[in-house]
């Protein structure tokens, strides 16, 4: 990486850090976020270089699962949106994924609470390695696969354990398509580290 790389890398993550705070955003901070994202995914990432995906969708928060964590990878193929085929890495509960803000901005809503209502409490979520896509378990007894701009395009009931989604049981079957997505179905496999 040149040195104006690691200038702007630096100027965008201290920018980032202001944003995190933030629940709502103009139209100049969200292509800013997209620009981040891009920045990232490219592999300029300067955020917990230890262990997170070469794209860092949620660049608010500069935390991921720790290297100790048990939960395993999903990796998904086949899906008629392009976008959301590839590896998925967990994220705690407490970061709220980029798409999903991005949603929330729009419609004026606050990101962290509206997350809060609508994600199953203190349950991992999953980030796609390369981009803003994300798969997270919904309190109405379903699993969102989202593309990045955070609308939804695949859902599927998961399995329960005492009432609560059972973070090892990503649902692998029941798919079904939101709105206009194509098909085929999303292939969902659970990855074991």
């Amino acid at each position: 990486m040149s040195g104006g790389d690691k200038l702007a890398v630096r100027s965008t993550h201290s920018r980032l850090n202001s944003l995190r705070m933030t629940e709502t955003f103009d139209a100049a901070d969200d292509s800013f976020i997209d620009f981040a994202c891009s920045l990232f995914s490219r592999g300029y990432s300067t955020i917990n270089p230890v262990q997170a995906p070469l794209c860092t969708p949620n660049p608010f928060v500069d935390m991921v699962l720790p290297a100790s964590s048990t939960l395993g990878s999903v990796r998904i193929s086949n899906a008629g949106v392009a976008s959301v085929r590839g590896l998925y890495r967990p994220r705690p509960f407490t970061v709220v994924p980029t798409g999903f803000a991005k949603v929330c901005n729009a419609m004026n809503w606050p990101a962290t609470e509206t997350w809060h209502k609508l994600a199953v409490a203190d349950m991992p979520w999953w980030e796609h390695e390369h981009n803003c896509s994300y798969l997270y378990f919904h309190v109405d007894g379903t699993c969102w696969l989202d593309e990045p701009s955070g609308n939804g395009v695949y859902i599927a009931p998961y399995d329960t354990l005492d009432s609560v989604p059972s973070c090892t049981l990503v649902p692998t079957q029941g798919w079904t398509p939101l709105g206009q997505a194509p098909l085929p179905l999303p292939t969902i496999e659970l990855v074991q580290q």
